[in-house]
């Protein structure tokens, strides 16, 4: 039984339609290899070649892995001790205050807007909808959420993802900012593909704290702005009768006048 000529797995009774130029390559070698050429007009060193360049890209990528994950270190003296570091993001709980990757701009937790968490074209995470003050009285420049970025064709096959990615939006004036985590083909479910999305979770779950303070924090302002509302109706009227009683004090209104509008103002 023919074998393949490179992990020498059984091409069974058909192993004709796995033949190349100099010997059989099965399916899973010759798509891993990523070769331009078809299978007939392609050598067994040609499927080689593939997919050494495959490992060397999974290499480099697993390094920028581990360095994505070494939170705290590799930045710890740029940034104080009350920011959290996850490379791409960055935030500080105790100054309500985020940074974004390739932007040098400090945001306050109330100029974000929303985010979401996209791969392969699918929402997979997104903000609830409450936002920051920023938004509130500010122009937007922009659908909220858009996501940028140049995008790829999705892939037929469900174990592979091409994108992974975080759009944020800031504001006052929306601004679009979207972090990559995988922007080539990766297997589902693979140990670089969980790495990435465990990365990308982390930011989101900093996100997801941002957006209940802000939430929290307009709750707050709201019922502050409630209990002013109620204590100012309610002296309006004593006000009122203040000025009324100098009235009657001085003659220019009779008491009669003066209790109709009593009653009127006291609601009784």
């Amino acid at each position: 039984m023919k074998q393949c000529s490179i992990c020498k797995a059984d091409l069974g009774v058909f192993a004709s339609k796995y033949a190349c130029l100099d010997g059989y390559v099965c399916d899973d070698c010759y798509f891993k290899a990523k070769t331009k050429k078809t299978r007939k007009n392609v050598t067994v060193q040609n499927v080689k070649d593939g997919l050494f360049n495959k490992k060397r890209t999974e290499e480099r990528e697993l390094r920028s892995i581990k360095a994505a994950h070494n939170i705290n270190q590799s930045n710890s003296t740029a940034l104080s001790s009350s920011w959290k570091d996850y490379r791409y993001f960055s935030v500080s709980h105790s100054n309500k205050q985020f940074k974004i990757q390739k932007d040098d701009t400090v945001y306050n937790f109330d100029q974000l807007i929303s985010y979401e968490l996209v791969e392969d074209d699918k929402t997979i995470t997104k903000s609830k909808g409450g936002v920051g003050r920023a938004i509130v009285g500010g122009v937007l420049a922009g659908g909220v959420g858009a996501v940028v970025g140049a995008t790829t064709g999705k892939t037929e096959s469900t174990d592979v993802v091409t994108q992974l990615y975080i759009t944020i939006v800031t504001g006052p004036i929306a601004k679009n900012h979207t972090i990559s985590f995988i922007f080539s083909e990766v297997k589902k479910g693979g140990f670089i593909y969980n790495a990435h999305m465990a990365l990308a979770r982390q930011i989101i779950a900093e996100l997801k704290i941002i957006e209940k303070s802000n939430n929290d924090d307009m709750l707050q302002a709201q019922d502050i702005q409630e209990k002013n509302n109620q204590t100012q109706d309610i002296s309006v009227p004593y006000e009122e009768l203040k000025q009324l009683k100098e009235l009657l004090d001085m003659g220019v209104i009779t008491q009669q006048d003066f209790d109709a509008k009593k009653k009127q103002l006291l609601g009784i």
